[in-house]
Order: structure tokens, then C-alpha cells, then sequence
């Protein structure tokens, strides 16, 4: 980025106290002011640092401010030249002023100077009577070399405001973070700056000629910078220096530089005695020049001060263009407006650049705010919504206006986007893909993607269905939508620009096609199984010219009933033509082969098996059994179906509440009665599903040739019983004893309560619970945990009353 061209040239021969003194203080405040049109309708005044090069009847106005003029700190004789150097030729006995500085209060100052011709000024600042001579006669000698000091300085300035943002930058990394994040943060933005550094800085220096330029400028301005990070182990900071590949390491990181070694190839006013000084803290018309590292690296004090504000170079607007960013809309509330420089190195983020406006056709300008680093114009255009909507033009045309120096400058116009196509449609391709079943997207053309915010789609009956946006590699976007089949059918689809009403146009959202995976047939019954995915468009199905018609969902697929109630007849393995009734019509399946009758049970029983420590019986209304006993699980089958003789038959088990966890009892712990008619095993609840026990349990048998049966449920109903071992008396009521008696929630004297809350205890070792003294001998009621509807029974034999004591 071009910016103030500012230095300071030290020359002459070398001078007492006074003169030491002088260039010891510093920086030096400078103001100063070009006023162009003095006296017209036209007058303009701007800072010297945004003007590249003067023009004929321009008034140069200066003033100067620091402890270098303070007479109660330095004695010296501040004298001004200003030349005006053509481009050229030499300047002319008019192009050289000089005055004695008159002091101001605290300020010195000269009066307005007149520009001779169009030039730019190198202004010297001298202390003392007897420098003006060395500098004429240095400039009519080596007029060649002072064009290129000119130039050298302008470079400098640029590299100067480069260091400043990249220290900047670097020292506003949060010193609260902690070490580790500290170092990362700093490698990160070492890695990013500029798109040139990696690593660490002298990685970012070393890479090109440029980057060596800046790394030199660097060197001189900044001979040790300390960045200050967080030592997490010592109480007080360690320095650390940068090496080429290593990494901060969570104390100081510290950047070195050797000044005198490379001053003389830098700085070609060095022959001269001329050492510069640069411009920095621009505010307004003013700025500081900076010049004591100079002196302090070759301990220098001759010579003058010396401001070249321009280059002939600059003169020139750079010409420029631009264009919206990917993913940018004029619509947004921040838009980047992304420049395209025409020439390499001229862009308008310059000092001399300034002023910028986006101008939209028939609307008011828009102030925009530069970001230099990422090339950008950004636009606040939440002002422009609604005079855009109101405009209801599809594309408008902008561009952006601004001054360079005291010339106006402006973009070639671009057409850009602010609303959606009112012509676009979903092609007849998108519209058949538009369908149940996936991910199906919408293609929106790159000459107005930009401007969409959302599109969704909304069905009739069901929830509005919002698709993603992604970025397509040609600009444009892709409207991607996940289909449920519960959102198919007709619907709008609306297409949202930003500040903008959505515009609406009918869309279907097409049922999947069938995606059928076979037929599951078996003789005796009167239902089949479609299987497969997407068969909610599947109307009916036709086997052997029988239709069968929706009858339920199945986790393979779809059941199918037959319409006329009449079971599958046949002999196994026949094959049996099939199709699929569609709203567009028919479609074959393939043929079914009729498989064997699936297993199918008529009578299931459920015996708790009672044995030691199996403690009193409980009863229930319903019947029940113990999780943490065994019990006789018996299956009988139905008419036309045996247990295979081989024995590969199993036992699946389930929760009714828990579906999910299936556990097998294998075919070796069944045992095969009554002709292969009856099945019995043993079965132990806690044992087989642990914490899935209680409550009611399915069963399943599973047959290697003939399939699984249906889920039925066994007769009982699992409970956690409590082990009761014995009933005694104790006043006022009974003691229940026994080793699980914390199952037991509440108890009461009769079925209808009043129930009260279980206190169990622990009396010689064995856990005990007092219960009110039942109406009807032998026999309390009970509730377990889980369970507050249902009522337990609990019968004991008759109980003996306490002894009486003895008499004493």
C-alpha cells in the first residue's frame, strides 16, 4: 500500500553542543496543508501526505511542533528550505524558498509558500545559519541522485507503514491467553500476514526480494521489538529469539536486528551524510517524523531534515475495478465489494485515496470503509433494502466514486444482482428429481445466487422443509433438500433474497420409486411380505391373480393382505407370478416362491418353579413371576406346524417395552415333546435380559428352514419379588423377615389399604418390616417398586402370639 512519503536527510559538516542537542529530541509534529483554488467558488484544502504531486498556484502551508524546538531544552536555529523539483529538469531559482522559522507559542511556522510549477517539495529542515549552502550545492551536483533519494524515500515511507500494521497487528495478540494458545495465536498470524509468511518471521522475510525489502526496513526502524507472552512456569518473563524452524516458546518472543551492517546498501543518501527519517501517527494534517534510531545506529548528528511527499508515479489515479465477492449480496447488511487493481502494485487503499462512496443508479451514495488487507470495499447496505425492493429492477448498476489526492475518480459501472430472477424456474429435470428418497437439490444460476438468503420448500400438511445452501464451482449455489416421505406431495417452493419477499412457485415433492428387494410368501397364510425401501407408493400387489392390499409397516419392508381373507394355498417351492400396482399403473416383481408355513404357536404357559429359598407365595390379580427365580416356559404349536426334529429351533425373548434387545435361549436348553408339538425350557429372567427383566416379556421362536414367528407375549407378568422367609408376631402388627425386603414399596391390612410406606430394618443381621395387623388372619398385601397399580397377595400360615413374659 502506497503511503506518506516522509524522511530526513542529515548533511553538512559536523556542528557543536547546540546542533547534538537538537537531533537528540524527537519526534518532530509536522503540519502541513495544500490548499488548491485559494480565493474560488472551488477552493480545496487537503493534508500534504494525500497530494503526490503539486500543481502551479497551490499554497503550501507547514508548522512545526516538539522538543527539537524548545528552547528551554535545545539552542538551535531552526532554519526551513522548501525545493520544488520538476520532473525533469532542475528546479529554478522560484522552486527554491528559504526562511527562518518564527516561533508560535509552542509551534514554529513559515508563511504560506506559493508552488511555482508542478512539482514535488523537498522541504529541509535545517538547525542552524550555514546549512542551506551544502544543500544547494549537494543538489546542483547530484540533482540524478536526489531524484532517486525521492524515490528511496517513498519506499521507505510504504515499508514503514507496513511495519507499523504488522507490529501493530503482532502486539494486539491478547497477552491473557495462555502460553499454548499465546504461541499459537502468534504463529497463526505470522503464517496469514501478508499471504507471505510461514512459520516465524525470518521464514517470512527470506522468501522475496520483497519480502527481504521489508525485512531491511525492518531492521533499521525496529532494532529489538518484545512481544509479551505468558510464562506459565517462571514468575517473571524469559526473552527468547525467533530462529528459522522453531516456535515461540511461551516467554518473550524477541526479534534482533543488526542496524549499522546494512545502512550503507539501504540508504543510498548515505554518501551524502544524509540519513532519513519517516513519517508515522498520520492525524488529520499532521504526522511525526521519526529519525533518532537513525542517528543512534551510526551516531550521526549532522546535517538537515527532509519531506518528500510524493512520487510522480502517483500522479495518476490507479485504475481499478471491481466486483461482488463469492457469496456476497448488495443485500446483505455488510457487503465486500472486492477490488480488482488494473495495474500491479496500484491500488486505491493509498494515503492518497480517499472519500470512497458506492454509488447505486437512483439512489443515494453509500459511504464504504476500506480493508486493505483483504482488498475489499465494505458496504453497511441495510439502508438500501427498501428503496431496492421499492425499485423492483432484478439488477441495478454500481460503482464507486472517490478522490485521489484533489481528483475525482469512479469505477467503470458493474450490474449486479439485488433480487431473484422473477423468470427462474426448477428445470423439468429438477422437478422430476424432486422426490422422496434423498437428497435432491435445485441448481440457482451464479448471475444472482448471491442475493439468496433461504429457500424452502413448504408442503401442504407438513412442516417446511429448509435446504442448504453450498456454493457450486461455477458461482452459482445449490439448493439441497432432505426428503422424508411424509412431505411428499404438492407444495411451494419459496426463493428468499436478502430484505427481500420470498418469491413463491408451485413444486411437487414426488413420492420415491419403489426400490422392492423380494417377495416373502408362505403357504397358510393370508399375508405377504413385500421387501424393501420407498414402497409407500405401492397401491396393492397381484400374486397368481389374488390382490393383496397395504396392511401395515414391517422392518424389512410391507405387509400385504389378501382382499378376499383366503390363506395361500399350494405345495412348497411353487412359484407364483407377481406385480406392483402403482398410481402410474403396473409393474412386475418377479415371482414369489412359496415357502414353507412360518412357525406359529396356539397356547403359551408360564410356571413360576418354586425351590429353596424361594420364600412365601405372592399372587396377584394378574398373574405374575419373580425376575431372580426360575420359571417353566412351555410353547405349544399350531395346527400345521411342529418344531423341526433336528433341533434347530430358537427361542428368541424380548421386553415388550424395550423391543430393541433381543435375547436368544439356544436350541440345546429346549426340550421337544408330543411329536414335535411341544417345546419347554427354563427360564430365569434377571439371568437372561439383567436390568430389561420386569415387566412383560415376548417370545419368538426362530426356525432355520420355515422363518420366525410373530412376537407373542408370555401369560405372566415379571415382577422384582421380595424373598419373604417368614411372618412373625410383634406388636402392634406383624414382622415380615426375609433377605430382599427393600423391593417392597408400601403395605397395608386389606386390598384397598390405607398403605403406608415401607420401613425396613436390619435386625440380627436379617433384614425385617412391620406391617399393621391384617383383618383376615395369614394373609397382607403388598406393592413393588415400578409397579403402583399392581396389588400383591401375600399368604403365611397362622402366626403364634408372643409369649407372655414370666413373673419376675
Amino acid at each position: 500500500m502506497q503511503t506518506l512519503l516522509i524522511a530526513a536527510l542529515l548533511a553538512a559538516p559536523a556542528l557543536g553542543a547546540p546542533l547534538v542537542e537538537a537531533f537528540q529530541k524527537g519526534p518532530i509534529a509536522m503540519t502541513a496543508r495544500v490548499v488548491r483554488g485559494k480565493g474560488t467558488p472551488e477552493e480545496a484544502a487537503l493534508p500534504l501526505f494525500r497530494v503526490p504531486v503539486l500543481r502551479f498556484g497551490d499554497d503550501l502551508e507547514l508548522g512545526f511542533a516538539g522538543e527539537a524546538f524548545d528552547q528551554r531544552v535545545t539552542r538551535a536555529d531552526w532554519s526551513l528550505i522548501v525545493v520544488f523539483l520538476p520532473r525533469t529538469v532542475a528546479p529554478t531559482d522560484q522552486g527554491v524558498v528559504d526562511f527562518r522559522l518564527k516561533r508560535k507559542g509552542e509551534h514554529m511556522s513559515a508563511p504560506a509558500i506559493p508552488v511555482p510549477y508542478d512539482s514535488i517539495p523537498m522541504i529541509f529542515l535545517i538547525p542552524d545559519k550555514n546549512g542551506r549552502k551544502k544543500v544547494l550545492t549537494d543538489l546542483n551536483a547530484h540533482l540524478g541522485a536526489f531524484r532517486t533519494l525521492c524515490a528511496k524515500i517513498s519506499d521507505l515511507s510504504g515499508e514503514r507503514a507496513t511495519a507499523d500494521a504488522f507490529l501493530e497487528e503482532l502486539g494486539a495478540i491478547d497477552k491473557n491467553l495462555s502460553a499454548a494458545q499465546y504461541d499459537n495465536a502468534v504463529l497463526s498470524f505470522l503464517h496469514t500476514y501478508g499471504g507471505a509468511v510461514s512459520g516465524d518471521l525470518q521464514a517470512f522475510v527470506g522468501g522475496s526480494r520483497t519480502n527481504l525489502d521489508k525485512f531491511q526496513f525492518l531492521t533499521q526502524e525496529f532494532r529489538k521489538t518484545n512481544v509479551l507472552v505468558p510464562e506459565a512456569v517462571t514468575a517473571s518473563p524469559v526473552e527468547a529469539q525467533v530462529a528459522v524452524g522453531t516456535k515461540p516458546s511461551s516467554a518473550y518472543v524477541s526479534i534482533f536486528f543488526d542496524l549499522a551492517a546494512i545502512v550503507k546498501n539501504l540508504w543510498p543518501g548515505h554518501q551524502f551524510n544524509y540519513l532519513p527519517a519517516l513519517a508515522r501517527n498520520f492525524h488529520g494534517d499532521g504526522a511525526e517524523l521519526y529519525y533518532s534510531d537513525w542517528i543512534h545506529t551510526t551516531g550521526d548528528t549532522r546535517g538537515a531534515l527532509l519531506c518528500c511527499p510524493g512520487k510522480w508515479e502517483d500522479l495518476t489515479p490507479p485504475a481499478f475495478g471491481l466486483e461482488l465477492a463469492p457469496g456476497e449480496s448488495m443485500l446483505k447488511g455488510q457487503a465486500a465489494l472486492k477490488v480488482l487493481p488494473k495495474e500491479k502494485g496500484r491500488t486505491p487503499f493509498a494515503l492518497y485515496g480517499q472519500d470512497w462512496k458506492l454509488v447505486v443508479a437512483g439512489l443515494p451514495p453509500l459511504a464504504l470503509a476500506s480493508s486493505p488487507a483483504n482488498m475489499t470495499f465494505v458496504a453497511s447496505c441495510a439502508p438500501l433494502q427498501e428503496p431496492l425492493r421499492k425499485l423492483g429492477a432484478p439488477t441495478v448498476k454500481v460503482k464507486v466514486v472517490g478522490r485521489w489526492g484533489f481528483t475525482s475518480m469512479a469505477t467503470d459501472p458493474v450490474e449486479v444482482p439485488v433480487a431473484v430472477d422473477p423468470a427462474w424456474a426448477p428445470t423439468p429435470v429438477e422437478r422430476q428429481r424432486f422426490q422422496v428418497g434423498g437428497p435432491c437439490s435445485l441448481k440457482l444460476p451464479a448471475a444472482w445466487a448471491g442475493v439468496v438468503e433461504k429457500v424452502v420448500f413448504r408442503p401442504a400438511g407438513a412442516p417446511p422443509l429448509t435446504a442448504q445452501l453450498k456454493d457450486a464451482p461455477d458461482g452459482g449455489r445449490e439448493a439441497v433438500f432432505q426428503t422424508a416421505p411424509a412431505q411428499a406431495g404438492a407444495g411451494a417452493l419459496e426463493v428468499t433474497a436478502f430484505g427481500q419477499p420470498a418469491r413463491t412457485l408451485p413444486l411437487v415433492l414426488l413420492e420415491a420409486p419403489p426400490q422392492p428387494a423380494g417377495l416373502e410368501a408362505r403357504l397358510g397364510e393370508v399375508r405377504i411380505l413385500l421387501k424393501g425401501r420407498h414402497l409407500e407408493g405401492v397401491k396393492a400387489l397381484e400374486l397368481a391373480e389374488r390382490r393383496f392390499l397395504p396392511d401395515g409397516e414391517a422392518a424389512e419392508g410391507r405387509w400385504f393382505k389378501a382382499e378376499d381373507t383366503k390363506p395361500l394355498e399350494g405345495s412348497v417351492g411353487r412359484s407364483l407370478p407377481a406385480a406392483l400396482v402403482l398410481a402410474t399403473g403396473k409393474t412386475p416383481a418377479g415371482p414369489a416362491v412359496l415357502l414353507p408355513p412360518r412357525p406359529r404357536l396356539a397356547d403359551l404357559q408360564t410356571i413360576p418353579m418354586e425351590g429353596k429359598g424361594t420364600g412365601l407365595p405372592m399372587s396377584s390379580a394378574l398373574p405374575i413371576a419373580p425376575t431372580g427365580g426360575p420359571s417353566l416356559v412351555t410353547l405349544l404349536t399350531a395346527k400345521g406346524y411342529r418344531f423341526p426334529p433336528d433341533g434347530a429351533v430358537h427361542a428368541a425373548l424380548r421386553n415388550a417395552e424395550d423391543p430393541g434387545v433381543v435375547r436368544v435361549v439356544p436350541a440345546p436348553k429346549i426340550r421337544l415333546l408330543g411329536n414335535n408339538q411341544k417345546a419347554t425350557f427354563v427360564l430365569n429372567p434377571a439371568e437372561l435380559l439383567g436390568g430389561r427383566a420386569a415387566g412383560r416379556l415376548e417370545v419368538q421362536i426362530q426356525d432355520a428352514s420355515a422363518g420366525a414367528s410373530d412376537w407373542l407375549p408370555l401369560p405372566v407378568t415379571f415382577l422384582d419379588l421380595p424373598t419373604i422367609t417368614a411372618v412373625q408376631a410383634a406388636a402392634p402388627g406383624l414382622r415380615l423377615v426375609g433377605p430382599s425386603l427393600d423391593q417392597i414399596e408400601a403395605v397395608a391390612p386389606t386390598a384397598t389399604g390405607p398403605w403406608e410406606k415401607a420401613a425396613v430394618l436390619i435386625q440380627d443381621g436379617r433384614e425385617t418390616l412391620t406391617v399393621p395387623s391384617p383383618p383376615d388372619a395369614g394373609v397382607c398385601y403388598l406393592k413393588v417398586f415400578g409397579w403402583p397399580d399392581r396389588v400383591l397377595t401375600l399368604k403365611f400360615p397362622p402366626v403364634k402370639p408372643p409369649a407372655e413374659p414370666g413373673p419376675s
